[in-house]
């Protein structure tokens, strides 16, 4: 029930990866369970984190509106056309989850991943500290109530 209102809460129209909410009794992130799913990706080689973050919105962006293969969206992803835009099968993926408002450029973006770490490392639970992931939801030129996240993977 949590999980149906929040996507709806901040739900962009767009499909999103489906997930199931786990049992957690921490109030500053959650804990996810991402089923198995077809992710487009792309590679970007820069250290300066908002550079990587536009430079690879813009490339998943012309991919979803129509730069591929196939020109157009679709459930089973065409194969994309530029060099540096791929598709990847990732298996189901377990993550701990801090969202947060605003715009997430490289600073704040490393306030919130710290804030999840420490959190995590209070709790006892045990996660890979060598990678995360940031999410963002909303397009660049929504203003207010903006929702995006932090994660962090769960190791067994």
């Amino acid at each position: 029930m949590l999980k149906t209102i929040k996507q709806a809460l901040f739900s962009t129209g767009l499909e999103m990866p489906k997930w199931t909410a786990l049992p957690n009794q921490a109030p500053d992130y959650e804990i996810r369970q991402y089923e198995p799913a077809k992710w487009v990706c792309t590679s970007v080689k820069t250290v300066e984190w908002d550079s990587a973050i536009n430079t690879g919105f813009m490339k998943l962006f012309n991919y979803i509106k129509g730069k591929n293969e196939k020109a157009q969206h679709q459930a089973n992803p065409p194969k994309p056309t530029e060099p540096d835009v791929f598709i990847e099968n990732r298996p189901a993926i377990t993550v701990f989850v801090r969202s947060f408002g605003g715009f997430a450029k490289a600073k704040k973006n490393q306030e919130e991943i710290l804030a999840l770490a420490e959190s995590l490392k209070r709790d006892g639970k045990a996660f890979q500290e060598r990678v995360y992931y940031s999410a963002g939801y909303d397009s660049p030129f929504k203003l207010l109530n903006r929702h995006n996240e932090v994660w962090l993977i769960k190791r067994s």
